[in-house]
């Protein structure tokens, strides 16, 4: 089950970087009073590909503050993978799935501003990233600023860690 669904997955989004989980198998009872279950997934997309044409025919992207209307257990499961998100960012290395291949420090911290919605100190933030060692510096150096270019770093795997 979990090959077809990565394949399915894969074949929407027109990549294969990407982070996912099973999220939770939600029971529900429809209007109908028939119950059943659904199956939701936890789905971290770098924004590189969010972009892409291929992705942009078979999607739609909302941000949290501007879902659509939704039912009450629809907003319960968008809540719910809310809070897993923000609580396994904290102890896991699954940004890998929100950023390009390499990327600044600034641009990580930002993913974890995002997702724990409050600001970081940056040199706290730096100082626990550095001390997991899930991240390598790259030989390469962002250009795109307009002040000193920021190095860039690569997470030593694509793979899910965890840390302390």
């Amino acid at each position: 089950m979990q090959k077809q669904v990565d394949k399915k997955l894969r074949m929407t989004i027109g990549t294969d970087k990407y982070y996912y989980e099973q999220l939770y198998t939600f029971d529900r009872i429809d209007h109908m009073k028939k119950p059943h279950a659904v199956v939701a997934y936890l789905t971290l997309i770098s924004e590189e590909a969010v972009k892409s044409e291929e992705m942009s025919v078979n999607t739609k992207w909302f941000s949290l503050q501007e879902t659509p209307a939704m039912e009450l257990h629809e907003e319960y499961m968008v809540k719910y993978a809310q809070e897993r998100l923000q609580n396994k960012i904290q102890y896991s290395n699954i940004a890998y799935g929100l950023l390009p291949e390499k990327f600044s420090l600034s641009e990580l911290q930002k993913v974890y501003e995002v997702i724990l919605q409050r600001r970081l100190d940056k040199r706290n933030f730096r100082k626990k990233m550095q001390a997991t060692n899930l991240l390598k510096r790259t030989k390469e150096r962002d250009s795109s600023g307009a002040h000193r270019p920021a190095q860039l770093f690569m997470f030593r795997s694509r793979q899910v860690l965890f840390f302390d």
